[in-house]
């Protein structure tokens, strides 16, 4: 019976190692594809992504605008410092966002400007050099000094730390002083000198006098 057992073994052994070999081929086939089906996956991705970005280089093709995406808006900030002659100085807006070409421009919707003492100065729109510590206001300006003379421009250039302010538009202005008209105008040392330059007209209002005995 052993014998006969040893001979039935001998008679499945080689089946057994063939069975494996199939197995082990099989197995080296599989990993095969797989490795190729991988490699053929990359390839084409990578092909994918270089013709994206191919045509990302040649200007067609979707293309990501960050300075546009990234831009931050600011609510109501405000900006605070001081003037040439120590006197404190505060910039309003309703919004501002950072120019996306200079980081030290700041462009502000509804800029206003007190320096608690000498007046106020607002404006639809404005740019703020934060640098150069200079306000540009564009549009319908209004410049109101302590004595209650208001001053209506589309222009103004105000450098704050140096209290000075000039405007390169047409100026007009009326108050307790009387009206005026000006091309050009320039304001120096908190409003205490003035200069208006072309086409310049004035009409004086006379000081009122008293009576008594």
């Amino acid at each position: 019976m052993s014998s006969l057992s040893a001979q039935q073994n001998d008679i499945w052994a080689p089946k057994r190692r063939l069975s494996l070999k199939q197995a082990r081929s099989r197995s080296d086939l599989v990993g095969l594809l797989r490795m190729l089906f991988i490699t053929g996956a990359a390839l084409s991705a990578g092909a994918l992504l270089g013709s994206f970005i191919v045509s990302i280089v040649n200007g067609h093709g979707p293309r990501a605008d960050y300075t546009a995406t990234q831009v931050v808006t600011m609510l109501n900030p405000r900006f605070t410092g001081r003037d040439a002659n120590g006197q404190p100085y505060v910039i309003t807006a309703d919004t501002a966002q950072r120019n996306g070409a200079n980081a030290s421009l700041i462009e502000l919707q509804n800029p206003a400007l007190d320096d608690g003492l000498n007046g106020t100065v607002q404006a639809p729109r404005g740019v703020f050099d934060q640098d150069a510590q200079h306000l540009e206001l564009f549009e319908d300006v209004v410049l109101m000094d302590a004595s209650g003379n208001r001053f209506v421009t589309t222009h103004a250039r105000m450098y704050v730390q140096e209290n000075r302010v000039v405007g390169l538009e047409p100026l007009e202005g009326e108050g307790p002083f009387g009206r005026l008209r000006a091309d050009s105008y320039e304001i120096n040392d908190g409003g205490d000198r003035v200069t208006f330059r072309g086409n310049v007209w004035t009409e004086i209002q006379p000081a009122s006098r008293e009576t008594g005995e």
